[in-house]
């Protein structure tokens, strides 16, 4: 597979579609097999090849900042995930403005990172803020918002507020089973059986506090 990137960036550039898509393929094998260190390096090496020729501001450059904060948290690396995601989070509320659906994403990556590391009441405030702005785009932002609800669910859970975050978590489960998949879709249900599962573990939380 590396020989593959390697020909494929001889032949045609660095940045080449074909040339990325195999990069991009590499870096999700590299996930599938658990192999986080090597993920974390292709990440790193991606960031640093994007700001060199892009900047640090452009729309892929800040994806795969993303993508690196979160191979950090992968690695148990914590500290430093949440410095690049802070980092990242305010460089998109300068670029694209703090309500801006990437600002949000980054932003609740940020939200979730905080709470993991230790600095939870941090995180549940900046979820809380993420979650009810984007409410109030309505249907514009329906997955969107529900993706921070669960982030402020996980933020509540890491923080020891277990009751708001089963109330949260009660609205996130009667949305999805609201919610109308295609015929070849979610076949398995996995989502409901996850969230279930997640509220199971937060009744007994709540039942032993």
């Amino acid at each position: 597979m590396h020989e593959d990137v390697a020909c494929l960036t001889r032949e045609l550039g660095h940045w080449h579609p074909r040339t990325l898509a195999a990069r991009s393929k590499v870096s999700s094998w590299f996930l599938d097999e658990g192999l986080h260190t090597d993920a974390l390096r292709l990440a790193e090496a991606e960031v640093a090849d994007r700001i060199a020729e892009f900047g640090a501001d452009a729309p892929e450059t800040l994806m795969w900042r993303g993508g690196l904060a979160w191979s950090r948290r992968r690695t148990g690396d914590l500290d430093t995930a949440v410095t690049e995601a802070r980092a990242l989070a305010d460089d998109c509320v300068r670029v694209l403005g703090s309500d801006h659906v990437d600002t949000h994403r980054h932003s609740s990556t940020l939200a979730q990172l905080l709470a993991e590391n230790g600095e939870s009441a941090e995180g549940v405030r900046l979820a809380r803020a993420l979650y009810a702005e984007s409410q109030t785009f309505g249907l514009e932002r329906w997955s969107e918002t529900r993706s921070l609800r669960t982030t402020l669910i996980t933020a509540l859970e890491l923080n020891g507020d277990v009751q708001e975050a089963l109330d949260l978590l009660d609205e996130e489960i009667k949305v999805e089973s609201g919610t109308l998949y295609g015929i070849d879709e979610n076949l398995g249900d996995y989502e409901m059986k996850r969230l279930e599962e997640w509220r199971r573990r937060l009744v007994a939380k709540v039942a032993s506090a």
